[in-house]
């Protein structure tokens, strides 16, 4: 039996610091389909248990020039409104205080084969 097709992958760390940001992983689940999963932070700022989580926004964009994150100098607070606009998907999951640590997903379909996509979460922490 020959090799299978090459199959990709890309990462980018970005530094995770108080507030405690959410941890995000991406799947592949179907030929046109990938499923975000997103860790829900547990610490705040001051080092004390997290409380206040009310809602998590994670949105998909289309990369339109090659290495450029479309996500660039865009506000947390128009994460989703930013991606359903160009050509994107979001999702809105709305939390309560014992979703803290919990693992979160959504599934973004109808992709394009070949396509390359970025993926940004956020959390909004209602107690400060």
């Amino acid at each position: 039996m020959g090799f299978s097709a090459i199959t990709f992958s890309s990462m980018a760390l970005v530094d995770i610091t108080p507030p405690g940001a959410p941890i995000l992983n991406l799947a592949r689940t179907a030929n046109r389909e990938i499923e975000a999963r997103v860790t829900l932070p547990t610490i705040d700022s001051d080092g004390t248990p997290i409380s206040g989580l009310t809602e998590l926004i994670i949105a998909l964009l289309p990369e339109t020039t090659p290495t450029e994150n479309p996500f660039d100098g865009i506000t947390a607070e128009n994460l989703g409104t930013y991606a359903e606009s160009n050509s994107g998907q979001s999702a809105n999951i709305f939390l309560v205080e014992t979703d803290a640590g919990t693992l979160k997903a959504t599934r973004f379909s109808g992709l394009t084969i070949g396509g390359i996509y970025w993926v940004a979460c956020v959390v909004k922490d209602d107690s400060e």
